[in-house]
């Protein structure tokens, strides 16, 4: 499964990157919505682990422009914030994501999701 983790702070793509890596997977990394996007454009993904507060273009925008690229499959989108909040969650959403995972990431929340993607992935 091809994994991208878009998040600007290099101590939160340390601690994902170890947790992907203790579930066997590795990912690319992007460190703004702006180098997500181009990531997606130029490689297909399965999952992007998408952090919603990022400079240059937010997780959401980032989101949008990767929904209005059409290109199918669309890989499946997760919003990673530490503002877990309904209305939150709800704008992730609406912007085209398929799910939401509040900070610090909880790793059994991060397998099940992990499993998920991967199963609709391969069947």
């Amino acid at each position: 499964m091809r994994i991208l983790l878009a998040e600007d702070l290099a101590v939160n793509q340390k601690v994902a990157l170890a947790m992907l890596r203790r579930f066997g997977y590795r990912a690319d990394t992007a460190m703004n919505g702006v180098e997500a996007v181009d990531a997606v454009k130029r490689q297909h993904y399965d999952l992007v682990l998408m952090d919603i507060q990022m400079p240059e273009m937010d997780g959401l925008d980032a989101t949008r422009a990767i929904v209005a690229l059409g290109v199918p499959p669309l890989p499946v989108i997760v919003g990673l914030s530490a503002n877990a909040m309904a209305e939150d969650v709800q704008a992730a959403m609406q912007a085209g994501m398929n799910g939401y995972l509040s900070k610090p990431i909880n790793p059994v929340e991060l397998g099940a999701l992990l499993e998920k993607v991967g199963r609709e992935r391969s069947g």
